[in-house]
């Protein structure tokens, strides 16, 4: 990598041609490029905090099969942390935690939004998937909740890409620090701090 303090703490945009970038961006799966996007038939974005997108950000799925009523499911998840993107921005932030909570989200929304677009535009669109501690939020705020539907593709697809670049940032960073896996939530708010 070149050799400047701020490409070094990032390594953003990935440099082919350096280890800890190629490390770092090492996807579990390629993804097809040659879509396009479909319509929504919304109107397009003029502003930010028009359309916003939330999900949780999971760091590891256990490799042990648990159960739920009966049911198999994949796995133990771990969130970190919860992540909230502004889609006509590209702005997005990533708040660490280590659960699931309705309370904490309701907060992180409001916190990323701002007080005076709360009251001034209740038409503000929250992607997300159909967690209900994302949507009671959403809802509770008065604003629209577009929720993907469960076990089908596509998802909230910027949202997840935004995502994977996120987790790239934050791989390069535990690589060059050398804490592995002992500060990934901190981690993951210093990567989202960077794509800004």
């Amino acid at each position: 990598c070149i050799r400047d303090s701020r490409r070094i703490a990032s390594h953003w945009p990935h440099n082919p041609y350096c280890d800890v970038c190629r490390k770092a961006n090492m996807r579990q799966q390629t993804y097809s490029r040659d879509k396009e996007r479909k319509d929504t038939r919304l109107a397009p974005l003029t502003g930010i905090n028009q359309r916003l997108s939330a999900d949780m950000i999971i760091a590891q799925r256990s490799t042990s099969a648990a159960t739920e009523g009966g049911q198999a499911i994949s796995g133990i998840e771990e969130p970190i942390s919860f992540g909230i993107l502004d889609q006509h921005s590209g702005c997005g932030i990533s708040d660490p935690r280590r659960s699931r909570s309705q309370d904490r989200n309701y907060e992180d929304i409001k916190v990323f939004v701002g007080a005076a677009v709360q009251r001034s535009t209740p038409w503000i669109i929250v992607k997300s998937d159909a967690a209900p501690e994302i949507i009671g939020p959403v809802k509770e705020l008065g604003w629209f909740s577009e929720p993907s539907l469960a076990n089908t593709w596509p998802h909230n697809t910027v949202h997840e890409r935004w995502q994977g670049s996120l987790k790239s940032v934050c791989r390069a960073a535990m690589l060059q620090s050398g804490l592995l896996g002992r500060v990934v939530q901190w981690a993951m708010m210093f990567a989202s701090m960077i794509l800004n």
